[in-house]
């Protein structure tokens, strides 16, 4: 796909002043009309001061650009001051407008001298170092950026850099300027798992101060090398990515996080009843009010446990690619764990659309498919799909983890209708049938799971069509056509309807 086209913010400025000059807008007006204008022809305005007044004002990312590139280069204030300052005029949890500041820093010319120091082993300073990888991964937000570091061959470096430190607050750092070089850049995914990548995250991870924050980054990190994202090449290396860390080990010491993080909880958990225990002569009000401030606490404690685990069964899922990968991550007790997090999870939505996303992709062996289900998996899934009739990306997943278990598997079939899980899956159906179009992927999730038990069970079919299948069916493809026609067509003709065609 080819670059999109971008103007100058003179070539910008001149069309504003156009408008106003000679049709005689308003300045808001000239800027609106004049942003109409290049976008309707597919002009990227990413970077540019979208105002009337812009010809005699700097962006602030400017501003602050110049004035750390001034400092790296032993030239202008001191360093942690411009460091705060370009974090301040770049960071931004509004995607748009960090985009928008980075590129105008880009344009500065201040990654070099910005990377040089990131990098320099000459660097004692670990918070002000670590502070600097900060403002590198914000300005990695700008594709341009990004292609400059890949032409330097930076990555390599940083990946060493990560493989080196025991510090980890420097890890956390330098694990989130790679994952924002990563971004939709195939280069630079190649050269950072070409660097070691495994052995480099295995031993942050390894270390004893390595905290919540540090493995939330090396999980991104990990997801983006994995993800094919970058839209540019011909082709992706992201699943070979994903094999190699796979190979090497890395879905191994994220099972050791999870589980450890799942001990922690179980002691958490005791520590509670426990207290419970203790308090039992207190009277009923008291030990009400107690209960619900353990609860409360437990759910403040948890938030960010829980978005770990999410980080991690992400990152896993991108990693387990192949049989052997599966095997030995099932072997050292990674099916059982993954379920426990989707247990656990129920009530988080999003760790129950990462850890059922991994089950899922887990279920693509026939093996490791029965021992799922004989762990329990299918009334777990019952409980989530009805649980989640709100959030559309876990049922998914869900429902992608029970179409995957009964796909090609009688047996899976018959053990999903009597765990209820068939009951949900219409369930599902009819409670989201008027959120077209963002509930078609859980509609075709759903329509292949009664299609998987139709087509391998016959004695099933009467009970299923008992259910109500063929309307919701046949609505769910009318009202889903792109989605799920085929497979609800599938469906019904293997529910044995002469006219399947939805």
């Amino acid at each position: 796909m080819p670059a999109p086209r971008t103007i100058s913010q003179e070539a910008f400025n001149a069309a504003v002043k156009d408008n106003i000059d000679e049709f005689e807008m308003e300045g808001d007006e000239a800027v609106k009309s004049a942003v109409e204008e290049f976008e309707l022809q597919g002009i990227d305005l990413s970077g540019l001061v979208l105002s009337a007044n812009a010809a005699s004002c700097r962006h602030p990312a400017e501003e602050a650009a110049m004035q750390l590139k001034a400092s790296l280069e032993g030239d202008g204030p001191a360093l942690s001051k411009s460091l705060a300052a370009f974090l301040a005029a770049v960071d931004n949890t509004d995607a748009k407008l960090q985009l928008t500041a980075a590129t105008v820093a880009q344009r500065t010319g201040v990654l070099p001298p910005l990377q040089q120091y990131c990098l320099a082993e000459s660097s004692s300073d670990v918070h002000q170092r670590s502070t600097a990888l900060r403002a590198l991964a914000c300005l990695l937000t700008c594709p341009e950026a990004r292609d400059e570091l890949a032409a330097k061959g930076s990555c390599t470096k940083l990946c060493r850099l990560l493989a080196d430190t025991d510090d980890v607050t420097l890890a956390t750092a330098a694990a989130t300027a790679l994952s924002a070089a990563t971004s939709k850049n195939e280069t630079n995914k190649a050269a950072t798992v070409d660097a070691d990548l495994g052995p480099a995250v295995q031993h942050v991870l390894a270390l004893p101060s390595c905290t919540d924050q540090t493995v939330a980054a090396i999980c991104e990190l990990l997801r983006r090398c994995c993800n094919a994202d970058d839209d540019r090449p011909i082709v992706s290396r992201a699943f070979q990515n994903g094999r190699n860390l796979g190979s090497q080990g890395v879905p191994i010491s994220l099972l050791s996080v999870l589980q450890r993080m799942l001990s922690a909880n179980a002691a958490e958990s005791n520590g509670h009843q426990a207290t419970a225990a203790t308090n039992g002569n207190n009277s009923n009000s008291i030990n009400r009010n107690a209960s619900e401030a353990d609860e409360d606490a437990g759910t403040a404690v948890s938030a960010s446990p829980a978005s770990v685990q999410a980080a991690v069964c992400s990152a896993l899922k991108w990693m387990v690619v192949n049989e052997e990968i599966c095997k030995g991550f099932s072997d050292a007790g990674g099916v059982r764990t993954a379920l426990q997090v989707l247990q656990q999870g129920l009530g988080r939505p999003g760790v129950v659309r990462t850890s059922a996303a991994l089950l899922r992709q887990l279920a693509g062996s026939d093996v490791i498919k029965d021992d799922i289900i004989r762990m329990g998996a299918l009334e777990t899934v019952t409980r989530a799909a009805r649980m989640h009739i709100p959030h559309l990306g876990a049922l998914e997943q869900v429902l992608g983890l029970l179409a995957a278990l009964t796909l090609r598997n009688p047996s899976g079939g018959d053990a999903a209708m009597e765990a209820g899980c068939i009951d949900a899956a219409l369930e599902v159906m009819g409670a989201t049938m008027n959120r077209a179009p963002a509930a078609q992927w859980a509609q075709r999730q759903a329509c292949q799971s009664v299609r998987n038990v139709a087509g391998r069970g016959p004695e099933l079919r009467p009970a299923i069509i008992a259910k109500g299948a063929e309307s919701l069916l046949r609505a769910s493809g009318a009202k889903f056509p792109a989605a799920c026609q085929d497979v609800s067509s599938a469906a019904l003709r293997d529910l044995g309807f002469e006219k399947y065609q939805t």
